[in-house]
């Protein structure tokens, strides 16, 4: 059972109870015969559909049964030992594959979206990995606007200095012609890792385009020698 707060319980809970006063309301508004027979059993069904909901399918088919069992027994007895009752209705009958019913359809349910909401967070960790370039490890375009964004904010709020160095590949395109992109991407890396043996941990490192990178310098101030 997974112990997470999840937020789509709380809104199938109040549909479930939104529904059992609605159904309470009918009962009355149309005088059933009997109405805390009715109203138990209608509750009993909702009930099974809500743990089914939050408990999953193998409990929720557990439960189910259990109190199907219950109900057939209690059935059995005011028919044959109790002669409470002289007919059964189909309706009485009818509950006996439903509740098992409800209990499967609101279990798939909640495993459908608990589903979607872990397909959600890892979509939301694979962008965060998506902010990092493959070859050289440095951000990203993406990335690195981004850190650089949240610096400049930072450094304003406590007044502080940081500095932007921006380094160019010189005739990138003419060594990508005489290497091929292979080769080009053999020298980025390279200078790539020349640049992060001289950086601190502090500091953060971009790849913007094909031949241009980006350091970020926290705490730094341009003008120090």
């Amino acid at each position: 059972m997974n112990k997470e707060f999840r937020p789509d319980v709380i809104w199938f809970n109040s549909f479930i109870i939104t529904v059992l006063c609605v159904f309470a309301v009918i009962l009355i508004r149309f005088e059933a015969l009997n109405i805390f027979f009715a109203f138990g059993l209608f509750g009993v069904f909702l009930l099974v559909a809500v743990l089914s909901y939050m408990i999953g399918l193998q409990r929720g088919l557990l439960l189910s049964v259990g109190v199907t069992f219950c109900y057939g027994s209690y059935l059995i007895y005011a028919v044959i030992i109790s002669k409470e009752m002289t007919t059964v209705d189909p309706l009485d009958v009818a509950w006996l594959f439903l509740i098992p019913l409800i209990s499967v359809l609101a279990a798939k349910l909640g495993e459908c979206i608990s589903r979607n909401e872990s397909l959600a967070k890892d979509i939301e960790a694979i962008a965060e990995l998506v902010t990092l370039d493959g070859d050289t490890g440095f951000y990203n375009n993406q990335g690195f606007f981004k850190k650089l964004d949240e610096e400049f904010w930072r450094a304003k709020r406590y007044n502080e200095a940081f500095t932007l160095l921006l380094l160019q590949i010189a005739n990138f395109d003419e060594i990508q012609l005489a290497y091929g992109n292979v080769g080009a991407s053999r020298i980025l890396i390279a200078v790539a890792k020349n640049i992060d043996l001289k950086m601190r941990g502090t500091d953060v490192k971009g790849l913007l385009i094909d031949n241009m990178l980006g350091i970020l310098m926290p705490g730094t101030n341009a003008h120090v020698r």
